[in-house]
């Protein structure tokens, strides 16, 4: 779950002339930044991250400081240091502005679930929920899959879900996979990708039944039908993701040509995970 890194609206309440230095920062660095970020993520963080620490030492207030601290905490969990991330994290969590409190909130709970803090993850719930954090329930719901309380998880993503049906769909089969209920699992994801290849929980849903169920139980054409719709989406992530997906059914299937051609897309990932099962298919 990311916070856009651009922010096209202002997220401050109102002009502060207390605020008027870390918002003439945000406006002449961060504003309008979307298209950079989708064209390269790491290279457009590195830079933020040092424009940041750059001009630190001069913010004039703590809570112009605690601003930065939530951005550097949002930047640093989404290249994956998730220590840092934490750390600037609990700084930025005592922002007065709310929107800069809960991007440090949505640091927070990245970060100590992919560091398995299950205790701080427990506290900060305690703690978010005092602040009325709107995405609490989301991670309740993750803290239940953490410690294995696989109804307790399933109740709170039908809680926070209630208002998009689909995407509560999504995250039911998520934690149904995720506690070894395929069969169960493979019924929302079918339900989901049941639909034209436009609609917006589709891509995401093709590539989890394909990567998580299909192709772990070898019914490869049946994953290389629902992946190719895929590729037509607009969503560049998961359509990266179908094309990494794509190399490894093609490699099992010995077509590898057409392996190859998929695995060069998939390796042009941003993310890590996506490059990795690409480069391994390549080799």
């Amino acid at each position: 779950k990311n916070t856009d890194l651009g922010q096209k609206r202002n997220p401050f309440k109102e002009k502060d002339s207390e605020l008027g230095w870390i918002q003439d920062f945000l406006r002449n660095n961060v504003l309008g930044s979307d298209d950079a970020y989708q064209a390269n993520p790491k290279k457009l963080l590195l830079e933020l991250e040092s424009k940041c620490l750059a001009v630190f030492d001069q913010a004039p207030n703590e809570e112009s400081r605690n601003i930065l601290n939530a951005y550097l905490s949002w930047i640093n969990l989404d290249m994956g240091r998730f220590k840092i991330s934490y750390d600037y994290a609990i700084k930025g969590v005592s922002c007065s502005e709310v929107f800069f409190r809960n991007q440090s909130f949505d640091s927070i709970f990245g970060s100590v679930r992919e560091l398995n803090l299950n205790d701080d993850y427990k506290m900060w719930l305690e703690r978010a929920k005092e602040q009325n954090y709107p995405d609490l329930g989301y991670h309740e719901m993750q803290y239940y899959i953490n410690t294995g309380e696989v109804e307790k998880a399933l109740e709170k993503c039908d809680e926070h879900f209630v208002g998009n049906l689909d995407w509560g769909l999504y995250n039911r089969a998520g934690i149904l996979k995720e506690f070894g209920r395929d069969d169960e699992a493979e019924v929302l994801y079918r339900k989901l990708t049941s639909r034209r290849a436009s609609d917006p929980s589709f891509p995401a849903s093709a590539n989890s039944l394909a990567f998580s169920i299909l192709m772990p139980q070898r019914r490869f054409f049946e994953a290389e039908q629902l992946l190719v719709q895929t590729l037509c989406t607009t969503n560049m992530r998961e359509k990266i993701n179908a094309y990494s997906n794509l190399a490894m059914v093609a490699f099992q299937m010995k077509e590898f040509d057409a392996a190859t051609r998929f695995a060069n897309v998939g390796a042009s990932s941003h993310e890590l995970a996506i490059a990795s099962e690409s480069r391994l298919t390549l080799v």
